[in-house]
């Protein structure tokens, strides 16, 4: 029997939820750097209401505090959870909506650049 066979499935789950939150991590915090740097550079409307009003008032601090914390409380649910099989569904699924905001920043990016 291949060794792949005998680990239990369990662990490849947790460990395709451990990689898809370091993924989730990076577009998250590409995305807060793209938010400052939009925020700070371009005539740029932040859609997360309590986001906008942060910026508004610039309260760069405290966004960078409050998207780091849904980040953190996200993870640290989905972490807890990672044995069922709900969980990795959902896992994906938040990937994938980060994915396209991935897309959508890839999009302003270039409207604003104008190419």
């Amino acid at each position: 029997m291949p060794a792949a066979m005998m680990i239990p499935a369990r662990w490849t789950r947790q460990r395709r939820i451990a990689e898809l939150l370091i993924v989730l991590w990076v577009i998250g915090l590409g995305d807060l750097w793209l938010t400052l740097w939009a925020h700070r550079t371009t005539a740029f409307l932040e859609l997360n209401p309590i986001a906008n009003l942060m910026l508004a008032r610039d309260a760069t601090t405290s966004l960078v505090l409050f998207k780091i914390a849904c980040m953190g409380i996200a993870t640290f649910t989905l972490w807890l959870t990672r044995t069922t099989k709900r969980c990795e569904c959902a896992t994906w699924a938040m990937t994938g909506v980060y994915f396209l905001l991935l897309l959508r920043w890839s999009d302003y990016t270039a409207g604003v650049l104008g190419r």
